[in-house]
Parts: structure tokens; sequence; C-alpha cells
């Protein structure tokens, strides 16, 4: 072998011993076809994953607001029901034991004036 093909031979071993070592690769050995290539602005894929991340998770917590108000509704209904079934059986048994019935009238205008006061003075 020459002088030049031995020059050539240690220069590519110095390389590859420096590429194992670094893990990366010399200026010089760079493919001139990858530095023609336009460098490509990932920004608006940026700004498009993250206005989808955003998206989804605003439609989970929509979703799960609707999921609680529409349970709430629900067991409300139920009960309503079963307070009322409740106060009907009673009221028939405290009539029967004591001989005083509740005026239900006056004590609903007495708890909506306890109302407009708590609201009058304590809420706003």
């Amino acid at each position: 072998m020459t002088e030049q093909e031995n020059e050539v031979l240690e220069e590519k071993e110095r390389e590859d011993i420096n590429i194992e070592e670094t893990g990366m690769e010399t200026a010089e050995t760079t493919d001139p076809a990858e530095e023609s290539k336009p460098v490509r602005n990932r920004f608006w894929t940026g700004v498009l994953v993250g206005a989808l991340v955003t998206s989804f998770f605003a439609l989970l917590v929509v979703g799960m607001a609707a999921g609680i108000w529409t349970v709430a509704r629900r067991v409300k209904k139920e009960n309503s029901a079963q307070v009322q079934a409740s106060q009907n059986s009673e009221s028939s048994t405290e009539e029967a034991k004591t001989g005083v019935k509740l005026d239900m009238e006056t004590i609903s205008l007495k708890l909506n004036y306890i109302q407009q006061l708590i609201d009058t003075y304590y809420l706003f």
C-alpha cells in the first residue's frame, strides 16, 4: 500500500473511533444531499397538536359536567319522590299518635322569609 492509502485508512479508523466514542459524526462526514434540503419548520404542527389536545380535554370536562348534572337531577327526582312518600306515611302516623297536624303552608311561608333574609344579608 502506498503512503496516501495508509493515511486515508488511518483517518477512517479515527473517524470510526470518534463516532463510537461520541455517538456523533463529524461535519466532514455528513451527506451533502442532506444539506441541500430545506429545514422544515414544525411550529404549525405543534400548534395543531396543542389545539387538538386542548379541545379533547375541554370536551372531557364538559362531558363529565353533563354526566354529573344528569345523575344529580335523577337522584334529586328520586329523593323527592321518596320524601313525599315518607312524609305522607309519617304524617298519618304522627296524626294518629299526637292528634296534631302540621300546617305546611305556614311552614313554607316562614322558610321563604328566612331564605330571603339570608339572601339579602349574608349572600350579597
